[in-house]
This record gives C-alpha cells, sequence and structure tokens, in this order.
C-alpha cells in the first residue's frame, strides 16, 4: 500500500529517500538469505514489514511542503491519542495496577510496548502552542505513564530531557530540577508500594541483568554474524527465548524461540549482514550530520528541539528495546527523520 501511495504522490525524492529505497530493496532480496537458513515466508514478512514503513520518510513530503508544522502537530496529536487509548483501556484496572495486582503496565496494556509515552512527553514539552500549565500536566501524565510501564532506559532519558528542557528555558530550573530529581527518587525508593517496589528493583538490579540476559543475546546475534558476515542469516532468525528474557520472565512464556532481538545493532548484524547495518548505519549518520547542522537553531525553535530529542531517545532506545520492529514507531520515527532532514539551516 505504502509503494501505490509513493507512486501516486510522487514526492521529490533526496538522498535519504534513495538510501531507504536502497535499503528496503535489500532487505526485500534478504528473502533468498532467509529461505536457505530454513525461516519461512510467513515468519520474514513479519520481520520486512515494519521496515516498509520508513516509506513514510518520501510520504512525508506531501504533507510538509505545504506547512512543515503540520507534521509536529500530526506526530503530538498521535501520542495524544495514544494516551486518550491507553487510559480507556486501562481504566477499568487503575485500582488493580495500584493496588499492586500487576507489576508493570505492561502486564495488561500491550500498547506501553510501543515507546510512544516516552516521545509524547517529549513532544509536549516542546510544543510551544500549549499553555504552560497545559503543557506541564500533560507531560506529567505521559511521565506517569512511562513510569509505570517500567521502563528503566525510558524514564532516564526523559529525566535527562527535562534537565535538558530546563536548562534551554531557564538554567535556574536546572539548578533547583536536580534536587527535586533526586529527592523524588529517594522518597519513591522509600514507598512500601508493589508499583514502585517493582520498578525502583529494576534499577538496582541493572547491572546483574546487563551482564545477564542482554549480554548473551548480543553474544548469540554476533557469534551467528560471524558465521554469516555478508548477507546475515535473514530477517527474523530465531533467538532462544532464554537470551532475551529473565528468570521470573520465562514462565510467562511457552516458546522456545523469539524472532527478534533487543539490539537494533545485534540484529541487523545477525539478519542482514555487513551490507544492511552499513546501509542503515549511513542514514542513521547521515540524520545526525543534519542535526549537528541545526544545533545553533535549537533554542530559538522548541518545537524543533522537541523532534531532534525524540529522535535520538528514541534511537538510543533502539539499543536495548525491540521497538524498531514496531510499525507504528517506524512510522513516526521516519516523519521527525523527515522534519530534521528538510528543516533549512540557514
Amino acid at each position: 500500500m505504502l509503494w501505490l501511495l509513493l507512486l501516486s504522490y510522487k514526492p521529490k525524492l533526496d538522498r535519504y529517500s534513495i538510501l531507504i529505497i536502497i535499503f528496503i530493496l535489500y532487505l526485500c532480496m534478504n528473502y533468498f538469505v532467509a529461505a536457505i537458513y530454513e525461516i519461512s515466508a510467513s515468519d520474514w514478512f513479519r520481520g520486512i514489514v515494519p521496515f516498509i514503513f520508513f516509506l513514510g520518510y518520501p510520504l512525508a513530503s506531501k504533507f510538509s511542503s505545504q506547512s512543515p508544522n503540520r507534521l509536529y502537530q500530526a506526530i503530538w496529536l498521535a501520542t495524544l491519542f495514544w494516551l486518550i487509548r491507553l487510559l480507556l483501556i486501562v481504566g477499568m484496572t487503575l485500582i488493580d495496577i495500584t493496588s499492586g495486582s500487576f507489576g508493570r503496565l505492561t502486564h495488561i496494556a500491550t500498547e506501553t510496548l510501543i515507546p510512544f509515552g516516552m516521545v509524547g512527553f517529549i513532544i509536549t514539552l516542546y510544543n510551544e502552542k500549549l499553555p504552560i500549565f497545559i503543557k506541564l500536566g500533560l507531560s506529567g501524565i505521559f511521565l506517569i505513564v512511562v513510569m509505570m510501564a517500567g521502563y528503566r532506559s525510558q524514564i532516564i532519558l526523559c529525566l535527562l530531557v527535562l534537565l535538558i528542557w530546563a536548562r534551554i528555558n531557564r538554567p535556574i530550573r536546572a539548578i533547583l530540577l536536580i534536587p527535586v530529581v533526586f529527592y523524588l527518587i529517594i522518597s519513591a525508593h522509600n514507598l512500601d508500594h508493589p508499583v514502585v517496589n517493582l520498578t525502583t528493583s529494576r534499577f538496582t538490579n541493572i547491572l546483574k541483568e546487563t551482564e545477564g540476559t542482554r549480554k548473551k543475546e548480543l553474544e548469540y546475534a554476533f557469534s551467528n554474524f560471524l558465521e554469516s558476515p555478508m548477507l546475515g542469516k535473514g530477517l527474523s532468525y530465531p533467538v532462544p527465548v532464554q537470551f532475551t528474557r529473565d528468570k521470573e520472565m520465562l514462565a510467562t512464556f511457552d516458546v522456545n524461540y523469539v524472532r527478534y532481538s533487543h539490539n537494533i545493532i545485534g540484529y541487523f548484524l545477525m539478519d542482514t549482514g555487513l551490507i544492511g547495518i552499513t546501509l542503515l548505519g549511513v542514514l542513521w549518520l547521515g540524520v545526525f550530520h543534519r542535526i549537528l547542522h541545526l544545533r545553533n537553531k535549537l533554542k530559538s525553535n522548541p518545537q524543533l528541539s522537541g523532534i531532534i530529542l525524540s529522535w535520538l531517545t528514541l534511537s538510543a532506545f533502539f539499543l536495548v528495546s525491540a521497538s524498531f520492529r514496531q510499525i507504528q514507531t517506524i512510522f513516526l520515527f521516519s516523519t521527525m527523520m523527515h522534519i530534521i532532514t528538510k528543516h533549512k539551516i540557514g
């Protein structure tokens, strides 16, 4: 469908669009590699579908050409719709969550697996069209959702963005926020509540888990990459489930393998080889280079700052999460990439 839209809209293809198309065409040819390693057509197809939505980048040109601000507001509305839908889903079970019947929000709402909470927090915080009380109120709700979902990396990234926002807007806010944040963290640690206890325990166990499942997952991906370094072993190459979950979570799984990795570099090295990771790396480096050229405009353009910080935090989150295989996330990510690369430097 996206290919048909691309043909019908006929957007102007810049070097990023061309690189994305080459990358997707390479992933299509990856089917023959997957067949060699006995990956079924259905598993391979599920592996490639999310990355086809990188075509959201060239498609976005038709909307941004008329009003560049339209894309920003569309991203913000998408995260707001996600939040409303999430609140409607968990509204009836909120008592169970706060009472500790469920440890994490992810246990009852799969929507929280999509990192729209983190993106919504950042985009709302930098939305200059919102009154300050609405901005802080909505940002607070997004942040609470992120904390209840229990993603350590998202919590850390959101707090860093909050400090950056305070530093850019009012240096004194950053000075005041640092002790407040530490006070809240210490106070939360002292609360005897199942949800808080689970979140804080995940932070205290972060080093142990880094040496455990995540390390084994990367070692497994790299060992398979060495067996087929140029082309990889095909999209959706199986990963033993014990490498992706801790012992407590393994009890909830009735499969021996999963078709993804919690690290975008390990995933593309294992599944697409040097060619795939090089194409992806060139695309990422191109956007990073563009961000460096835009750094002097960030203070005078809060919305652009929000887009860039959202893109950077998602890139960091992809190193510890499999969310880069989500259609919604990739489409949003590619749209942000379009805003960054098309913004005028002069």
